[in-house]
């Protein structure tokens, strides 16, 4: 296939949230997995408490719309990481909690295909993919995929540590707004006598995916978290404070590949991962007519990959990916580079059409800020 080359940073093993998980472990006594982060390995020094803000959504060029309004964080800028590929929630929050890169946690996208259920799962909520049902039970990937957490590891080793997250997510017991959001950091560390804290809000992303990146309303969220942050931070002293986002989002438009006969033609089964980074499974035989296909379609648009290229290239990550994890995802793999996103009416009856979203290839998407208080 002929197509531009993508940029390096698609690949880059130094910059990026796992390494920042990893410069964390380290410092917690846990033995890494993977390179840490220079720019976090400086601040993080002596201090024998650190928290995690992870705030989603919030990249820095979405931040950059508006740098006037936010002079607190950007003026507190370390470095500039790469997300994950894709650049979403459920690659990004997984790689950093778990200090491992997709490749190897296996939570590559919203959407993964399980061959021996023969079905499509949002993996998050546990539920079809094309009809939207919830499926009963424990949730699949989690039982199929396990991993430890930063927190997990860090107790492990004996220190205190804790994962937090906005309810009513995992246990519910996690901060309902964002004024609880402060305070029970605040009490984890003062009263609990916490070490090392992470406390994921899934804002502003869910605001972005509703009213995109233009609306008043994300400058107006965005100052709210960013006195969230100074409230933190002045409670907090001996904390030293890190801030990230997992991604960040741009405005798009939904194409359907139903109405495209040179594609649809070709389909096996259902579109899965992110309809900015669509996974495909097209039918024997029919794989050149695919590839003609779509790069006519969307080759200015789109980096096509096959599922060779995509592993040899450790586009996922770095490292063996096992066969597992390579059942979860199609023939090939889409990095979209414009604004489209690809769905498939004939497969998802269950849509939901954003006017923000994420997983792609523009840096807007890929960039994320970390920031540091109480260095």
């Amino acid at each position: 296939m002929n197509q531009a080359p993508l940029d390096p940073g698609f690949f880059d093993r130094e910059k990026n949230l796992v390494n920042l998980a990893n410069s964390l472990l380290a410092h917690f006594d846990v033995k890494p997995f993977h390179p840490s982060l220079p720019a976090a390995d400086a601040v993080l020094g002596k201090h024998k408490k650190v928290a995690v803000f992870l705030f989603d959504g919030m990249g820095e060029l979405v931040l950059a719309d508006h740098p006037k309004q936010y002079p607190y964080i950007i003026s507190h800028k370390i470095a500039t990481l790469y997300s994950m590929n894709p650049a979403t929630t459920v690659a990004a929050t997984n790689a950093f909690l778990s200090g491992r890169y997709p490749s190897e946690t296996g939570w590559l996208g919203w959407s993964e295909y399980f061959s021996d259920l023969k079905e499509a799962v949002d993996v998050f909520p546990n539920r079809d993919s094309g009809t939207g049902k919830k499926i009963p039970g424990p949730n699949i990937m989690e039982g199929r995929f396990p991993y430890q957490n930063l927190a997990d590891l860090i107790n492990a080793a004996g220190h205190k540590a804790k994962a937090s997250f906005e309810a009513p997510l995992r246990d519910g017991k996690g901060p309902k707004s964002l004024h609880q959001f402060v305070s029970q950091a605040t009490d984890f560390f003062k009263k609990e006598q916490g070490e090392f804290l992470y406390s994921y809000w899934t804002k502003p992303d869910s605001l972005l995916h509703k009213y995109g990146t233009h609306s008043w309303i994300i400058p107006f969220y965005i100052r709210r978290i960013q006195r969230s942050i100074k409230a933190f931070v002045k409670k907090n002293p001996d904390v030293l404070l890190l801030v990230i986002a997992d991604h960040g989002l741009i405005n798009v438009k939904y194409q359907d590949v139903a109405a495209i006969p040179e594609i649809a033609d070709c389909l096996a089964g259902p579109i899965v991962l992110e309809p900015r980074t669509p996974s495909f499974y097209i039918k024997k035989g029919m794989e050149s007519a695919f590839e003609e296909g779509f790069i006519s379609h969307f080759g200015d648009k789109a980096y096509l990959m096959s599922k060779a290229e995509v592993v040899k290239s450790g586009y996922f990550g770095p490292g063996k990916m096992s066969p597992e994890v390579q059942d979860l995802f199609g023939d090939y793999v889409a990095l979209m580079r414009g604004t489209t996103c690809l769905y498939d009416s004939r497969s998802k009856t269950h849509l939901s059409f954003h006017k923000g979203h994420h997983a792609g290839g523009t840096p807007k998407e890929r960039l994320i800020l970390l920031s540091a208080y109480n260095v």
